[in-house]
């Protein structure tokens, strides 16, 4: 990575302008602040040694008591606290009319003290009599003292701004190494990605979160990965089956001339098999399309479960009648929802065969539609063989049989509930799976 491409770069490039624009903003600040400061302090200082040379002068006749007027002045205002008073400034004695009697500097403050007159001082007069005693400093004084703070700053700023680049190249490269290093195990374990399992590099918090979820990631990316190897390989051995009977029958047929009756008896079986693989097929398809879509193709539509459930129950009835099934069914009078056809369709459906298909003969088969708050509840409960030796959840893994001997006597595959969680969570539906009291409890609650 080169340029502002490099997040070290963007965050050195960004932390220098910050510092630089903050120490910027301060120096002007400082130098502003000094500037009031020294401007406001002058001004203190003149009125205050005006008054105290005026006071100590007093009643004198002649300039030539001024110096000694100085020097009290100077002791006074240290007995005061204020050793500097008299320091940088200029002191004049004029008489009334303007004429200069004595000045300690040349040049020196002027009188009056008109606005234009004393542009470039600070000064401050006092009368005594017939005279005037004017102090005053240069503010050229004042700018050559406020000219230097302001050449020590702008040296700081340019001085302190690459060394805290540079400090924070450094700082941010010791804070960004974990990533490289963990950039570097990740390519290290791309040969053997699914066997990879990263260690954290350093013992900061962020970086062991960090490397925590990234290993939970590439756990579950394991774990999807072995459950899409099982289903292809499950989906492999079940379309196999029919195929090989497909195939075996045909063989056996023509390996010698058959009567009409056998020709007949043979193309039946082969309807079977063919509409077990036709259905077989379509599961997987419909599967597939389930696991790309995040909320289905399928536009919502105003549906009546309740209807649904009745037109596939008349659909199952020559069957629970063959199986000798006790139907207990109970709908609600308002079970309407807006959601997709084929998809509350698929879910009941599945469900509703499910339960006729594995409720051992002359059991008991549950359906109900529930209206709550949130939507419409549906449970379809059928009495099972025996409880079950793993969890119910397990059941929702694509072709997991609890026993493979009755599943095929059933003419189940193994998807049909696979299928219905899958549907269940495209929609957001809540669907779980329970026994209880020798009972199997398939509950959807297909929201509002």
């Amino acid at each position: 990575m080169t340029g502002l491409k490099s997040l070290r770069a963007r965050m050195t490039l960004g932390f220098t302008t910050s510092f630089f624009a903050l120490v910027t903003a301060t120096s002007l600040g400082v130098w502003w602040f000094s500037r009031q400061t020294t401007f406001k302090d002058a001004s203190t200082r003149v009125n205050s040694t005006v008054r105290f040379i005026a006071h100590e002068w007093g009643e004198a006749d002649t300039t030539a008591e001024i110096p000694d007027a100085i020097e009290h002045s100077r002791l006074d205002a240290e007995l005061h606290g204020l050793p500097n008073l008299l320091d940088d400034i200029s002191l004049a004695v004029f008489r009334n009319d303007g004429k200069l009697l004595w000045a300690s500097t040349s040049p020196h403050p002027p009188w009056p003290l008109s606005d234009r007159s004393s542009t470039g001082w600070i000064a401050a007069a006092e009368r005594e009599r017939t005279r005037v005693v004017v102090a005053g400093i240069e503010k050229r004084l004042l700018y050559s003292h406020l000219h230097s703070l302001a050449v020590f700053l702008t040296a700081f700023v340019l001085l302190s701004t690459p060394l805290a680049a540079v400090g924070a190249w450094v700082l941010v490269g010791r804070t960004l190494r974990p990533i490289g290093e963990l950039a570097d195990q990740a390519d290290r374990a791309s040969a053997n990605a699914l066997s990879a399992q990263l260690v954290a590099p350093s013992e900061d918090a962020e970086v062991q979160h960090l490397v925590a979820t990234l290993n939970d990631f590439l756990d579950q990316l394991r774990a999807d990965t072995r459950l899409r190897e099982q289903f292809y390989a499950a989906a492999a051995h079940e379309l196999r089956t029919p195929l090989a009977v497909i195939s075996a029958s045909i063989e056996v047929v023509l390996s010698r001339p058959r009567t009409s009756e056998e020709y007949q008896e043979t193309l039946v079986d082969l309807r079977g098999q063919f509409q077990r693989l036709k259905r077989l097929t379509e599961d997987l398809l419909t599967l597939n399309r389930l696991n790309l879509t995040a909320q289905g193709a399928e536009e919502s539509e105003e549906i009546d479960l309740a209807d649904i459930c009745q037109r596939l129950l008349e659909l199952q009835a020559a069957r629970i009648a063959e199986r000798q099934l006790v139907l207990n069914s109970s709908f609600a009078d308002e079970a309407e929802i807006r959601a997709p056809l084929p998809h509350a369709f698929a879910v009941i459906q599945n469900l509703i065969e499910n339960t006729v298909r594995y409720a051992p003969i002359g059991g008991q088969v549950s359906i109900s539609l529930t209206s709550v708050p949130d939507g419409v509840k549906l449970v379809v409960s059928n009495t099972f063989y025996s409880e079950p030796t793993v969890d119910c959840q397990r059941w929702l893994e694509p072709f997991y049989r609890e026993d493979a001997s009755r599943s095929s006597a059933t003419g189940g595959n193994g998807l049909g509930l696979t299928i219905s969680h899958r549907i269940t969570e495209v929609n957001g539906w809540p669907f779980t799976l329970s026994y209880s009291n020798s009972t199997i409890h398939a509950e959807v609650l297909f929201m509002a």
